[in-house]
């Protein structure tokens, strides 16, 4: 524990965004909308601008860090994203090598999900990690039950820790906020 006089007292640590202002490494952030905004491909366009190492900038903001994106493919099909990614290829003017872009795409049981989730990332040293969605990463529960959400969340918060990269979830809206 530490009181307001303790923690003032005491050096700033600097932010080591990926993203300036939006995205660092050791952190999770979210990215919300309303249903059929462009989530998913705002969230491509981000993971392809990261792994450029060209791209200066995302949606008007200072990309800071550039490397390997492993984006955790649950929402859509290989193919749309394969497509998404060529079109946003080509409208930022990159490719056709793009080395540091991995898609991984959800199969078998949650554990088995989670223990391939570790080895691509040991693998693949990411800077970010984009996960695709939310709910159907973790197949069968409830997105916005908290008790549902609580062991997968602790599991993708101890693999940013551990390998100090950054994530960027993408929950999906409920029914009733549409």
């Amino acid at each position: 524990r530490s009181d307001g006089t303790t923690i003032l007292s005491q050096p700033e640590t600097p932010v080591d965004w990926i993203v300036k202002h939006w995205i660092e490494r050791d952190a999770i952030g979210f990215l919300f909308s309303a249903p059929k905004m462009g989530k998913s491909l705002d969230a491509t366009q981000l993971a392809v601008s990261i792994a450029s190492g060209t791209v200066k900038e995302w949606n008007g903001l200072s990309i800071e860090q550039h490397g390997p994106v492993l984006y955790l493919l649950n929402d859509g099909s290989l193919r749309e994203l394969k497509n998404r990614i060529r079109r946003i290829c080509r409208f930022l003017g990159v490719g056709p090598d793009l080395p540091d872009l991995h898609i991984f795409e959800r199969t078998g049981t949650m554990e088995a999900y989670k223990v391939e989730i570790e080895r691509a990332v040991k693998l693949i040293k990411p800077v970010l990690l984009v996960l695709d969605s939310l709910f159907l990463a973790h197949a069968g529960g409830d997105e916005n039950a908290a008790g549902d959400q609580q062991t997968f969340a602790l599991e993708l918060n101890r693999i940013v820790h551990e390998h100090y990269c950054g994530l960027v979830v993408i929950p999906h809206g409920t029914k009733a906020s549409a």
